[in-house]
Order: C-alpha cells, then sequence, then structure tokens
C-alpha cells in the first residue's frame, strides 16, 4: 500500500472517530437538557393540596357558635377563592346538621354573592355570637357600669374602656340603634362629678340642650383621653412620686455611738423641706423626737 493510500485511510478513520465524539456530546446535552426542565403542573397541584379537608386537624370547623368570627377565619383561609367556591365548600367544614341546614338557604342555592351570604348567616345564627352581642346598648351600659364600680381605675382601664365604647357606640349611632345625645349621656355616666364637671366645660355641653351634643363626641373622647390618663389620676400621681423619691439625692444617715443623738445638719433636708412630706426621712425624724421626749421623761 503507497503512502498517499495509507494517509487517505488514516484521514477518513479521524473524520469518523471526531464525528462519533460529536454525535456523543449532542447526546449528553440532550438528556442533561431533559433533567432540568421543571414540571410546573405538578407543583402547582400540590399546591392546591394545601387545604386541609373537612374534619382533617387543623382544617376550620363551624359548629353555630361565633359565627361573625368563623366567617372572618374562612374568609382569610379562602382569599383566593371565587364567591361560589367559598359558599358552596363552608357547609362541608361545618357540624353535620349544620352544614345541611345551610344548604337549605335560598342564599346558599344562588351562590354569587360572598357579602350578602355573611348577611344571612350572622342573621340566623346571632342569638350565639358573643361579637353581635357587644354591638348592643345594653352591652354600652353593661360597661359603664362595670368601670363605675372600680374603685380606682387604672389609666390602662380607663384607656380600654374609653376605645371600647367608641368601637361598639360608633356601630350603633351608625345603624341608627342610638342617637348622639344618648351616647354622649350614657358615656357621661362613666366618670365622677369632678370629671364630668371638666368634660361638659371643655366640650360645652349642657345636659339638658340636645343640641349641645350633636357634635362634640371626637372632643369628647379626646379630652376624656387627656384627663384620665394623664396627670389627673391617682395612678399617675402616684408614679410620679414614686420617680421623684427615686431621683431626689438623699445624703445617707451617719452611723452614731451609743448615746449620741444626730444633727439634722447630717442628716440632710426631710422630704417635708423640698415640699413632700410623709417619705422615709420624715419618720426618722419623727422618731428622734419621740427618743428625746422620751428620754426627757425618764
Amino acid at each position: 500500500m503507497s503512502d498517499i493510500q495509507s494517509l487517505k485511510i488514516h484521514k477518513i478513520m479521524s473524520e469518523q472517530g471526531q464525528s462519533s465524539r460529536q454525535g456523543k456530546m449532542a447526546v449528553r446535552a440532550v438528556v442533561t437538557t431533559t433533567k432540568i426542565v421543571p414540571i410546573q403542573a405538578g407543583a402547582m397541584t400540590s399546591a392546591l393540596s394545601l387545604f386541609p379537608l373537612p374534619h382533617q386537624l387543623g382544617a376550620p370547623y363551624f359548629d353555630g357558635i361565633n359565627v361573625t368570627e368563623s366567617l372572618a377565619r374562612w374568609e382569610d383561609l379562602t382569599m383566593d377563592w371565587t364567591d361560589g367556591q367559598r359558599i358552596k365548600k363552608m357547609p362541608l367544614y361545618c357540624e353535620t346538621t349544620l352544614g345541611l341546614y345551610i344548604k337549605e338557604l335560598d342564599i346558599y342555592r344562588e351562590g354569587e354573592s360572598w357579602d350578602d351570604f355573611t348577611i344571612v348567616l350572622k342573621s340566623e345564627f346571632r342569638e350565639d355570637d358573643s361579637e353581635q352581642m357587644r354591638n348592643t346598648e345594653t352591652y354600652l351600659q353593661s360597661l359603664v357600669q362595670k368601670m363605675r364600680k372600680e374603685n380606682d381605675p387604672s389609666i390602662a382601664a380607663y384607656r380600654t374602656f374609653i376605645f371600647e365604647f367608641a368601637r361598639r357606640s360608633n356601630f350603633l349611632v351608625a345603624k341608627l340603634v342610638i342617637n348622639e345625645h344618648t351616647r354622649i349621656v350614657l358615656f357621661l355616666q362613666t366618670f365622677s362629678d369632678k370629671i364630668v364637671d371638666k368634660l361638659c366645660k371643655r366640650c360645652k355641653i349642657d345636659i339638658d340642650d340636645t343640641s349641645s351634643t350633636a357634635h362634640v363626641w371626637s372632643e369628647l373622647k379626646k379630652e376624656a383621653l387627656n384627663i384620665c390618663t394623664k396627670d389627673d389620676t391617682q395612678v399617675s400621681k402616684l408614679w410620679k412620686t414614686k420617680n421623684q423619691l427615686e431621683t431626689s439625692p438623699v445624703k445617707p444617715i451617719p452611723k452614731m455611738r451609743e448615746g449620741q443623738q444626730p444633727r439634722l445638719e447630717e442628716v440632710g433636708p426631710t422630704l417635708s423641706s423640698r415640699g413632700r412630706s410623709g417619705g422615709p426621712l420624715d419618720k426618722v425624724t419623727k422618731m428622734i423626737k419621740d427618743l428625746q421626749l422620751s428620754k426627757v421623761e425618764a
């Protein structure tokens, strides 16, 4: 075989080998690409299956008590659902007999408006709903009576009462259950005569004149918070006195030898000389005076 033929054969074999290597690389690329393709449909199915099944541990459950709270929780859990889905699936997450009763309601069969559905259910289960029972004039009266029974309400108690009374009374006024004059009079019944006089003076309220209570609720609530949660309560005065005692410089009482009487200038100024009395230094001064009197009598 000539040298020229040998070179041709070697060239052909080299080309075939290179072609084979390129084919293998192409196959690897296809296999690798196939492995990293995500399956989005499966992920979506998995996400939808996260909502618990009826009567499963952690699933929402309505037994007829506190319907307002149950509806609010159901709405939060199904925020991505349509109104029809929310309505149709809710009976599955209720007590069995209760679920059958809800299915018989006309609003359930229509299954179009979630807002209308909640209005009907709140009306059906009103008697066992603590949230709706708080939106009554009777509840406001109970709040007032509870505060009046308090001997010396704390700042936190006053603040909680005022905010709760405002929230519930706003609902009742908006629903025309009570008028503005009734709200003002009921609110003022909470406080002592001294506080009531201040509030009426600041807000220009005349109980006998209904026109004077027409547009004063916002100002009255603000003034009540200022009076009851700042400088006029006994609790705030007590804390102020305590802070002053802790920050006031008081000289230490020097040690005495037996039979020696301390001089007042060594003890330092008493709380009485600073405009306050009844503190620990006043007690020391009184004890010294009593000791002197007992020696004279002896």
